[in-house]
């Protein structure tokens, strides 16, 4: 906030402008990854967050740190679309729940460190530096992924269709952002009642379109028959 003369409301927007990109983007990356490949699709994400990283390192301008921001989103959503289904895919069934368990404790385990590890890092260094502790092993993860990962092994080209969804992808961008708007305002709180007021009949309006695009297209970004799976809608259902 002191470096760019910005509030700390604005500087939220370095956190909110990050989560927004993921949001929109994981469930049109995690088709995107079954036609290109998921190898291609994970060492292209940790690429494009390595770029975004090194924007936001070298950051002049407040609005160069936000896309900066928005760049490393979209990475990390590539990465996401498809994490868990190479490690389904890798492990036998017998294994699954300790692999996907383990999956999902490193990740809180980042969530939870990546906290501390940032604070210390600002006590000796400036917040440049927390930018480039993301790089670092990023690179590393990005040479392992060209090296270590194999299409055959990691179930890559899950569908026989190439056609892509392009407007159930923006449908579902605009659902996630309006959804997340509404539940968690960055704007000034005087405007809250008017982003309830709008936020809320529009992302059921997007909410009803996308259903009815999804269950009349050949190609869906997402197939809403698998609800039809009482274990897939609980397990769904307790999640969110």
């Amino acid at each position: 906030a002191l470096d760019f003369t910005v509030t700390l409301r604005e500087v939220s927007w370095v956190v909110i402008g990050f989560s927004l990109t993921v949001t929109a983007l994981l469930l049109p990356m995690g088709r995107f990854s079954d036609l290109i490949g998921r190898k291609k699709t994970l060492v292209s994400g940790i690429g494009v967050f390595i770029l975004g990283s090194l924007i936001c390192y070298f950051a002049k301008t407040f609005l160069i740190l936000i896309l900066g921001r928005v760049v490393m989103g979209i990475g990390a959503s590539m990465g996401q679309g498809v994490g868990t289904a190479i490690v389904v895919s890798v492990f036998p069934k017998n294994e699954r729940g300790k692999a996907i368990g383990a999956h999902t404790t490193a990740v809180a385990l980042g969530a939870a460190g990546g906290p501390v590890v940032a604070g210390i890092l600002l006590q000796f260094y400036t917040w440049h530096a927390i930018f480039l502790a993301m790089a670092v092993p990023a690179i590393f993860a990005f040479f392992l992924g060209i090296l270590v990962l194999d299409d055959a092994r990691i179930g890559s080209f899950q569908s026989k269709n190439k056609v892509f969804d392009w407007t159930g992808a923006v449908l579902s961008a605009f659902l996630m952002l309006f959804f997340v708007f509404t539940l968690n305002s960055p704007f000034p709180y005087e405007y809250n009642l008017w982003v309830l007021i709008f936020g809320i009949p529009a992302t059921l309006i997007l909410l009803g379109v996308f259903v009815f695009w999804e269950l009349n297209e050949d190609s869906p970004l997402l197939d809403l028959k698998l609800f039809s799976n009482k274990v897939f809608s609980y397990a769904t259902l307790t999640r969110f």
